[in-house]
């Protein structure tokens, strides 16, 4: 079987025995038709060594294809590779030993104090989508919390004489109960008392509920904090550049990152560890303020 041969039968086993994506197919298609112009179209796939690969992503690099693109077509590759193993069209899997690049971890967009100030002043409290949407940004920044934890939080979740609210994690299905500020607590009492009974039925669970009666969705909520975005004069921000601040804010305060890992539902502090490393640039700037003479 040729190589050519090969990409078109995986494909087409993709598509009928696992039901993939159109999107996936299509993806796989780009990465090992240009993996085959490398090898040669009609090189025969018992041929192919681990140097047909490596040679091919060092090949990649010096077409300036970043890591992580270099990561995604090996992972086609490797998929090729198991398929035409269980096939029995090849003896040795020619993917399987060859390393991924290492991919350079990038600190998150964590937007500054003063940008986070200029966000959650752009709604205008004065109307009622304007306090709720108020309510929700503080929320999400005070909170720490995933925009898919603030479209499912209900009524009941908070508890304003505390300042606690209960959260549910998708995507481990388990409950969190975690702080949030004064100024969240202010808002959403307003919001609460003043706003919230117009659009909610009486058995409404969820805390906000939109123009239509229902609960808000992810994308929904996306949407509201990249308009207030535009409103304040910012680059667009996202919920989880709000949950970045969070998390910043709560170390530079003196949290630990035990307390960081608590209030942001992340299982492992790997996750946490993030936000302690410092931007080079940063630090070049703070040691250039702190020995001003060289």
């Amino acid at each position: 079987m040729t190589a050519s041969e090969a990409v078109e039968a995986f494909l087409a086993w993709c598509q009928v025995e696992r039901a993939l994506a159109k999107n996936t197919i299509a993806a796989y298609r780009l990465d090992l038709a240009r993996f085959v112009e490398h090898a040669g179209p009609e090189r025969d796939v018992r041929s192919l060594v681990a140097d047909d690969v490596h040679g091919y992503l060092v090949r990649l690099a010096r077409r300036g294809v970043g890591a992580r693109s270099t990561t995604r077509h090996l992972a086609s590759l490797r998929q090729l590779a198991r398929y035409l193993m269980a096939e029995g069209e090849i003896a040795v899997d020619f993917a399987r030993l060859v390393e991924a690049p290492k991919i350079p971890e990038r600190l998150p967009e964590v937007p500054g104090p003063r940008d986070v100030r200029r966000l959650l002043r752009a709604p205008k409290v004065s109307t009622p989508r304007g306090l709720e949407h108020a309510a929700m940004l503080a929320l999400l920044f005070s909170g720490g919390l995933r925009v898919s934890e603030l479209a499912s939080v209900r009524l009941r979740d908070v508890d304003l004489v505390r300042q606690l609210i209960t959260v549910r994690d998708a995507k481990r299905g388990s409950d969190r109960t975690v702080p949030f500020g004064d100024d969240a607590a202010r808002l959403l009492r307003q919001y609460i008392k003043r706003v919230r009974p117009k659009y909610a039925e009486p058995n409404t669970p969820h805390l906000f509920v939109s123009q239509k009666r229902s609960h808000y969705s992810r994308k929904h909520l996306w949407r509201i904090v990249k308009r207030y975005s535009a409103l304040a004069g910012l680059e667009e921000l996202s919920p989880h550049g709000l949950r970045h601040a969070c998390a910043t804010t709560l170390l530079r305060g003196g949290a630990t990152l035990v307390e960081v890992a608590a209030q942001l539902g992340h299982r492992d502090l790997k996750n946490s560890q993030i936000y302690t490393r410092v931007d080079p640039e940063q630090l070049k700037r703070e040691h250039r303020r702190c020995f001003p003479r060289g």
